[in-house]
């Protein structure tokens, strides 16, 4: 089992090192890379992003399924609201972002499908 969470948090930073990439212009993604690596235990990361993606009758599970942008917008899967306010706040803008192409956001959706497929082996293992 802490295969899975290490490679869940292996992965979430993995993804966020693509956005620094992608939006160079972006220094808040840096602090939330930062966080997640130095100030979060890997099980708390997996375990907030179980919880957010389940609860309200798996609102977030279901509009991640469905590609529904509110996703993004009005949820907060990785439970970064309470701990960075300001980043996840960011996190938001950025998917508005004119910077990103329709194609980034399929590879955004594509990170969030395997970040929960990751959490769902997790869950089985527990």
């Amino acid at each position: 089992m802490k295969d899975v969470v290490i490679e869940f948090k292996d992965n979430l930073i993995d993804f966020f090192n693509e956005l620094i990439d992608q939006l160079p212009d972006v220094p808040e993604l840096v602090l939330i890379r930062l966080f997640l690596i130095n100030q979060v235990e890997p099980t708390q990361l997996i375990e907030t992003f179980n919880y957010n993606i389940h609860k309200n009758q798996s609102l977030l599970r279901n509009m991640l399924k469905s590609r529904n942008e509110s996703f993004f917008l009005d949820g907060d899967p990785f439970g970064l609201s309470s701990d960075l306010q300001k980043g996840a706040s960011k996190l938001k803008n950025i998917w508005r972002s004119p910077a990103l192409s329709d194609e980034d956001r399929d590879v955004i959706w594509q990170w969030m499908d395997s970040l929960m497929s990751i959490a769902d082996r997790y869950t089985k293992q527990k």
